[in-house]
């Protein structure tokens, strides 16, 4: 039976911006009256609105999925981690450029739309040297017709620690003591880590699926990292914003004068970690190990338990294992058992096909 959810073509696109962003804006209209070139009178009119998008939070609603599972332990050292976004035009629905200040078309020739959204992903020694903290909780805080985050008690504690705080600007969507997540970065770590403007573009897009007709079913925003896990550690994936972050210089727009042990501080929208295992415990990596290189013996391929917990019991080598055995009249005993496969060649013609009861496959051993 064919699954519905894989019908139809697969088909990528660059980004898909919206067409107002995220922000607040103002109509304003004038009309000119003139009769008989003796009466001449303007009316003007001005209206506010605003269009509301996720900022310093993400519902469960808006994420799809995310790659690797969180809480997972598995092969996962060759695969970027990946982030799904229900809503298409998320990723471009605010501006990393701090000094574009409309949707002017002209001026997309001097910032290019990108996204403003990003995964970093961070090793587990990296966070045991303190060079990314744990997410804390900042409040906002109005200053100038702009958001700011006011210090966390973490932050009064340690008065030698110089940090970067953002600035927003100010949006009706918001409300002052609004609780936001955020980490900080050792800014020499960040610097290796941050793409740059150009390779964002490459690190987001909109997946469409479409039918034969090329009539849209549905449609996603991916999020890439531009990072790999490693292995035998945990990884922490954040998806942080770098809205208004980027200068003219297409750079990110650290203070002047900030050391590189100091730390730069990043809204988090959403985390997860997960763990990679060896290559040797991966499932390939199991299979290419189940008889050691050096040694031609082939009980090194059966699978059984260690032999210390069972000495001199010849059915451990060939794979049994002791289970507890309830006849159907009542009676209790230890059978041996053994899986549908076996590590050497069968040659045991007495059983008569086809089985119909599992009875059929005792065996007693009178010894």
């Amino acid at each position: 039976m064919n699954n519905p959810s894989l019908t139809g073509k697969l088909k990528f696109v660059e980004y898909q911006k919206p067409l107002l962003l995220s922000g607040d804006y103002t109509i304003k209209t004038e009309q000119t009256i003139e009769a008989s070139n003796k009466i001449k009178e303007t009316f003007s009119r001005e209206q506010n609105f605003s269009v509301y998008g996720p900022r310093f939070e993400l519902t469960p609603r808006e994420i799809h999925s995310v790659f690797p599972p969180p809480g997972s332990r598995g092969d996962h050292n060759n695969v970027l981690p990946h982030l799904i976004l229900n809503r298409s035009t998320l990723p471009w629905e605010r501006e990393i450029w701090a000094n574009k200040a409309s949707n002017d078309e002209d001026e997309d020739k001097n910032y290019p739309c990108r996204p403003w959204l990003a995964l970093l992903v961070f090793h587990e020694e990296e966070k045991q040297q303190g060079q990314v903290s744990e997410p804390k909780i900042c409040t906002l805080k109005s200053n100038n017709n702009t958001w700011i985050l006011e210090k966390t008690s973490e932050d009064s504690k340690d008065t030698n620690q110089r940090v970067q705080s953002p600035q927003f600007a100010y949006e009706k969507a918001q409300h002052e003591g609004d609780k936001v997540t955020v980490i900080d970065v050792e800014k020499s770590l960040l610097q290796s880590l941050l793409p740059t403007p150009d390779d964002l573009k490459y690190l987001a897009h909109v997946r469409q699926r479409i039918d034969d007709q090329d009539n849209l079913i549905n449609e996603v925003a991916v999020i890439i990292a531009n990072r790999l896990p490693k292995n035998n550690g945990t990884t922490t994936v954040y998806l942080v914003s770098l809205e208004d972050r980027y200068g003219d210089n297409q750079q990110f727009q650290y203070q002047e004068n900030l050391g590189d042990h100091s730390f730069v501080r990043l809204v988090s929208l959403k985390s997860w970690s997960f763990s990679c295992l060896e290559p040797k415990y991966s499932f390939l990596g199991l299979l290419k190990n189940l008889k050691p290189e050096q040694s031609d013996n082939s009980t090194n391929l059966l699978l059984r338990l260690p032999p210390k917990e069972f000495p001199n019991i010849p059915y451990i080598d060939k794979g049994y294992v002791p289970l507890p055995h309830y006849f159907r009249k009542g009676d209790k005993s230890i059978s041996w058992y053994h899986g549908p496969f076996i590590p050497w060649k069968n040659t045991t013609s007495s059983y008569q096909q086809p089985i119909h009861t599992s009875d059929q496959l005792l065996h007693y051993n009178p010894k």
